[in-house]
């Protein structure tokens, strides 16, 4: 007797499951389509924040720049560090290690607006990874189907 009345069950439960799934499809696409624009978007950032990362980048270390001098006239800008790591030893002095040694600067000045700048990129660098963390982490969210603790059938 308790093998029809699996089978009975068996067949209510296919049943309920099939009806779920029609009711949950329409909001499980709607989220899969938000997902994908989510990653789209957040591949379109980080293509932007690599984009301009050579531009914020000295030349010397091949990091982010650190307290940013700019040499005048070339214009050329480098970690404060690594320029006074650059020194010419026998004067003391300066030299733009991109125009060569026959280039002297004749002004080296704080260059405080990429400094801001710097300082907005690392942020959004960070919260970029953040992000891609947490979009990679939520790819079972749009295809688990979730059930009301009221309609699970008891097992």
């Amino acid at each position: 007797m308790s093998n029809p009345l699996m089978s009975s069950w068996a067949g209510l439960r296919a049943e309920l499951d099939r009806l779920r799934a029609q009711a949950y499809d329409p909001r499980a696409r709607a989220l899969e389509e938000h997902e994908r624009a989510v990653r789209a978007a957040v591949t379109k950032v980080g293509r932007a924040v690599e984009a301009i990362e050579g531009d914020l980048t000295c030349s010397l270390c091949m990091r982010p720049m650190e307290e940013p001098r700019t040499l005048m006239p070339c214009a050329h800008t480098f970690c404060k560090r690594c320029l006074e790591s650059h020194r010419d030893p026998a004067t003391g002095g300066y030299a733009c290690i991109e125009c060569g040694p026959g280039k002297l600067p004749t002004g080296i000045y704080p260059n405080k607006a990429l400094d801001a700048v710097l300082g907005k990129w690392i942020f959004q660098k960070q919260s970029l990874q953040e992000l891609k963390e947490a979009t990679s982490n939520a790819g079972t969210i749009a295809t688990t189907p979730r059930v009301s603790p009221r309609t699970s059938p008891r097992t």
